[in-house]
């Protein structure tokens, strides 16, 4: 570049730092050089024109594929558009350059906003410890705490830790690790002297570990000085603990007429049921159940709370009649939520025939959630055959990944053990396998347990190629703090392999030759969502196919909008992928014609 031009770029450059984009991007126009064009694509970024940056952008990571800029900029452009595929692509700019402090601090955050702390915790440390971001220390702390680290968020608080700054989250991290004595000496001493309301709630929620009495009377003292919800429930929940029943049953009336939650509902009645008011019980019961079938807002608290109900019927009537009022109750409801707790009592009551009846029921409602119940019932009752059938439609169908984690969690945790199924196990692993770059920890997690188990199985099998395999992917997938594995798990399965193996195939040396280019995935390059990701995938395997196959396949009679969508994101970036062949009696025909 010659010197004018370095002129010229340097003056754009400070046009775009002083916020004046329009005349920045002026000078970047038409220039043929890289650095222009970055330039010209933070200018769209900043002025709001977000399909134009992020055209932009596809142009020069396709030019210049190892930038971590470049992703970092994208990935800010998908962030300001609501499109979550913004974190595959902060991810990306990471891996290609683990010292972007901007793709970091992002990073992080993203993966600290979806509870994905064991991901977040190497991040955020890099930003701590090497960047000196100490920004970092309150979400690396609260992560820690999070998963049950409270000695090292200690130590963590006391390196780096200054002053009052984050008391609350040293006193939380105490609280974690037992040290309730500690917790309440000092946040009793600073709470009254700040007046600092989250103080005291620390002071007294470890307070009613070691002295629930004194704690009970200054959660009474906090109330009278304006306590709000979650203070009274936790003053609520204190009372009942201490037998005091009649206060208990005040606070959580209180909190029912000022503040409604069904959980506060839900505790109400479990108190007058164990108060042995029985018909008051009764019929808070009934009206809390009606309440939540009547909305329908949360499904995982109302099964909870049809539960509950049913036990509470069963326990205070005859079986006829708790099944009757249990039935007329939840008949007008086939949902999953309802039918399977339906089936579940069925199922206690000895009555198969019903408790099949009802789980059956509830995975034809709802396929995944419903279908786990109805799996891990046919297991329970020896049906493996279909238990298995079931699942393996269930793995087969899932499109987003958090459905696939709580599955894989239901798979390998749950007490039916469906993992000791061959065909379950090897059909998660892959899918799992699949998603990988998607993964949360806890995803990993799950992944590196079923290729212990894959592994195990091989050592069965005297396949010891395939067991070395499936532990050191096991090994490279297992996240940081493990809960239910450890590397140590593994050493065993490999010693027995290299025992037993005649031949050796290393499976690090078939990586040989000469280094490839990295390529990216036809999903990552186009900015597919999971629906278009599974259509595409779905055309390229079979070549050709009409719109009833893909609405099945996807769930929703929107296939022309969703084809529509895909052909514009490859026309965006250059690509001709999928061919629209006219109508059929099936819907409109659609053809691969990528490579």
């Amino acid at each position: 570049m010659m010197n004018g031009e370095n002129d010229t770029l340097e003056r754009a450059f400070h046009l775009h730092e002083a916020g004046m984009f329009e005349e920045s991007l002026a000078l970047c126009q038409e220039r043929g050089d890289p650095a222009y064009d970055i330039l010209a694509a933070e200018n769209l970024a900043s002025l709001g024109r977000l399909s134009e940056a992020k055209a932009a952008y596809l142009d020069l990571i396709r030019s210049v594929p190892g930038s971590a800029r470049l992703h970092r900029g994208l990935a800010r452009v998908l962030e300001l558009q609501g499109d979550a595929s913004a974190f595959r692509e902060y991810m990306v700019a990471v891996r290609l350059d683990p010292g972007d402090r901007p793709a970091l601090t992002r990073y992080a955050a993203l993966l600290t906003e979806r509870g994905d702390h064991r991901a977040a915790i190497p991040v955020l440390k890099i930003l701590l410890r090497q960047r000196k971001d100490l920004a970092a220390l309150p979400p690396l702390i609260a992560s820690l705490i999070a998963i049950g680290e409270g000695e090292e968020a200690i130590a963590l608080y006391n390196q780096y830790g200054s002053g009052d700054d984050h008391l609350h989250l040293y006193i939380e991290a105490l609280i974690a690790c037992g040290r309730y004595e500690d917790a309440a000496d000092l946040a009793g001493k600073r709470w009254v002297g700040d007046n600092d309301s989250l103080l005291r709630r620390l002071w007294l929620s470890s307070l009613s570990k070691i002295r629930p009495d004194e704690a009970y009377t200054g959660y009474l003292k906090a109330i009278e000085d304006g306590g709000d919800p979650e203070l009274i429930f936790e003053a609520a929940l204190l009372a009942k603990q201490l037998g005091y029943v009649d206060k208990a049953g005040d606070l959580l009336q209180q909190l029912l007429a000022d503040a409604y939650d069904p959980i506060y509902h839900l505790a109400f009645c479990d108190l007058l049921a164990r108060s042995g008011s029985m018909e008051r019980a009764s019929e808070e019961f009934s009206r809390l159940v009606s309440s939540q079938l009547g909305t329908l807002e949360d499904p995982d608290s109302l099964i909870l709370i049809i539960r509950k109900y049913i036990w509470f019927l069963l326990s205070r009537m005859p079986e006829k009649e708790a099944v009757k009022q249990v039935n007329e109750l939840l008949a007008p409801h086939p949902a999953w939520f309802c039918l399977i707790p339906l089936g579940e009592m069925y199922e206690q009551l000895g009555d198969h025939v019903a408790a099949r009846d009802a789980c059956y029921r509830g995975y034809r409602s709802d396929y995944i959630r419903g279908g786990l119940a109805y799996a891990a019932y046919l297991a329970r009752v020896g049906d493996e055959r279909e238990s298995e059938k079931v699942m393996l439609y269930i793995l087969s169908h899932l499109s987003k990944v958090q459905d696939l984690e709580m599955v894989a969690g239901a798979i390998v945790h749950g007490e039916e053990k469906l993992y000791r199924k061959r065909r379950i196990s090897s059909s998660l692993q892959q899918r799992l396998l699949k998603e990988l770059p998607s993964l949360s920890a806890e995803g990993r997690e799950i992944l590196a347990v079923t290729s212990l188990y894959a592994a195990s199985g091989a050592v069965d099998e005297g396949d010891y190629q395939a067991c070395k395999e499936h532990c050191l992917t096991g090994l490279d997938v297992m996240p940081c703090y493990p809960s239910s594995i450890r590397i140590e798990d593994f050493i065993p399965l490999l010693g027995f392999a290299k025992e037993h193996a005649l031949t050796e195939d290393p499976v690090m040396l078939r990586r040989g030759g000469e280094e490839k280019e990295e390529e990216i995935p036809l999903a990552a390059l186009l900015h597919l969502d999971e629906r278009e990701e599974k259509a595409v995938d779905f055309i390229r395997k079979h070549t050709e196919t009409h719109e009833m196959e893909l609405r099945t396949l996807l769930g929703t009679r929107r296939v022309a909008g969703i084809i529509n969508g895909i052909i514009r994101k490859a026309g965006d970036a250059g690509l001709s992928i999928i061919e629209r062949r006219g109508m059929s009696e099936h819907g409109e025909v659609y053809a691969w014609i990528g490579t």
